[in-house]
Order: C-alpha cells, then structure tokens, then sequence
C-alpha cells in the first residue's frame, strides 16, 4: 500500500512508484484524509491527476470513497476508473481482487454503454468483526498527533481507522 500524503510524494512520483510495482490492480481514494469522509469536496481533481499520470500502469482501476457512493455515474465518468465501491470498501476491494469478473461483486458500479450498472446497495461493514491491521513502524511514527481526542494529551504512538467511507447523508 502507498500512501502519496503520508509518504510526501506528489501525483506524479506516486504514479510511477505505482507503476513500477505493476499491480493487477490500483485502487484511489476520493476522501484525501478523514476529514472529507463526510462532505468530500465535490471536485476530482487530485485523484484524477494522479489516475491521469497513471496513464494505464496500474492494472484495473477502483475508486472508492463519499463520491462514487453517491453519485457514481460522474465519478466513473470524470475518473475513467474501471469500477467504484459504493460504501465502505475494504470487503469489497478484497472480494475485486479474488474476482476476474467484477460484475459478480457487489456493492460495485460501472459504466456499461451510456448507462450505469449497479450492483447491489451501498455496503455497510461491521468492521469490528475484523482482525487489527499492523502498519509500518514508521507510518505510526508519521502521525505526530491524534485526531479527535479532546479528553486526554497524547501518549504513545497511535493512528486511526482512516478508510474511504461513503457520505451518510
């Protein structure tokens, strides 16, 4: 996994360390950080930027996050991504991965044509259920601060559950 933001890389210098790994698949978040989790900006200028220098290097192409769970048809059409996640994306991007045929997961759409092919709602995920991700020693390190936490100072490393989250309104 790459993070551009995180790792201080722009567009252009996350587009050819994508590249060079050639993966099967890249998937592009249209929520830059929590704080757009809720009301993304409605422009797509940074992840198309990034899809743009991209140029057809990263195998399939996914976009998740608040846009294509709400309006998936322009977010499609400005991208150019193959398929976006509607909802929370972290089962489904697993299940993409383990299908060839994307029209059999759900909680996906894509372009068919002029029209748009949904499959099934918006995905909602107990995510609880899951067992605890490990990060890097150096990503935790990165974050210097917590979000959020307003009773207490800091103590120790710590970071979020930062993922792509459809808007709930």
């Amino acid at each position: 996994m790459l993070d551009g933001q995180l790792q201080g890389h722009d567009n252009a210098a996350l587009a050819e360390r994508v590249a060079s790994f050639a993966p099967d698949m890249t998937v592009v978040t249209t929520a830059p950080t929590y704080l757009f989790w809720r009301c993304a900006p409605p422009e797509l200028r940074v992840p198309g930027e990034f899809l743009n220098h991209l140029s057809g290097r990263g195998g399939r192409t996914v976009a998740v996050g608040p846009h294509g769970s709400a309006t998936p048809a322009p977010t499609l059409r400005k991208l150019g991504v193959d398929v976006v996640v509607r909802g929370e994306c972290e089962e489904v991007v697993a299940e993409l991965a383990r299908q060839s045929d994307w029209s059999k997961v759900a909680h996906t759409a894509r372009l068919r044509g002029e029209g748009l092919a949904c499959y099934g709602g918006v995905h909602a995920s107990p995510f609880i259920d899951h067992p605890a991700l490990s990060w890097p020693s150096d990503w935790i390190a990165a974050h210097s601060h917590h979000h959020h936490r307003f009773d207490t100072v800091q103590k120790g490393a710590g970071a979020e559950v930062e993922a792509s989250r459809g808007c709930p309104y």
